[in-house]
């Protein structure tokens, strides 16, 4: 099966705040809003870093073959993953960004806020560390406390001002389920 998905490359320098919004998988190539970083966020049926030395004739073959660079990306998230079930692991929250080269000795330097909403719809296969998929970066990630401020926030991020619970309403109809 052909599937789409939508790569952003040569990101390193925003002109503007940008959020990119696809039902399908997103990726980055390479450093992304990492000079003179403006609000960026990505959402995505799944978001996965390829570091600037990806090389797509590569791709299919072997993990030495795949050898990843520094890598810096300064961008929010909203994702899905796949989820653990009786015999899988679903990589948790260190593989809500995929990854797939060889990224030993190397850093992937993160800085945004990263939520996972839903079960991935496209990008679903079974997560495994063992299967030559990727090795882990040395990750240093870290909360940008500019979204601490709602004039920084990327554009069109979703907005909860206060959630208050009062109590159940029961509407006299049967409870799903029952």
């Amino acid at each position: 099966a052909n599937l789409k998905a939508t790569r952003l490359a040569n990101g390193s320098t925003l002109k503007a705040g940008l959020t990119v919004v696809s039902e399908n998988p997103v990726y980055t190539k390479g450093n992304y809003n990492s000079t003179s970083k403006k609000p960026a966020a990505i959402f995505a049926d799944a978001y996965t870093v390829l570091s600037g030395s990806w090389n797509d004739a590569n791709g299919a073959a072997g993990l030495s073959s795949r050898v990843a660079t520094a890598t810096t990306c300064n961008v929010s998230f909203i994702t899905g993953n796949v989820p653990t079930n009786a015999g899988n692991m679903s990589g948790g929250t260190h593989n809500l960004p995929r990854f797939l080269e060889n990224w030993s000795g190397k850093t992937f330097t993160w800085k945004g806020s990263m939520v996972q909403m839903w079960k991935s719809q496209y990008a679903n296969a079974v997560w495994s560390d063992v299967d030559g998929t990727y090795n882990p970066p040395t990750r240093v990630w870290d909360f940008d406390t500019d979204l601490l401020d709602p004039t920084k926030l990327p554009p069109g991020t979703p907005m909860v001002n206060a959630v208050v619970k009062r109590g159940w309403t029961n509407t006299g109809g049967p409870i799903a389920g029952n």
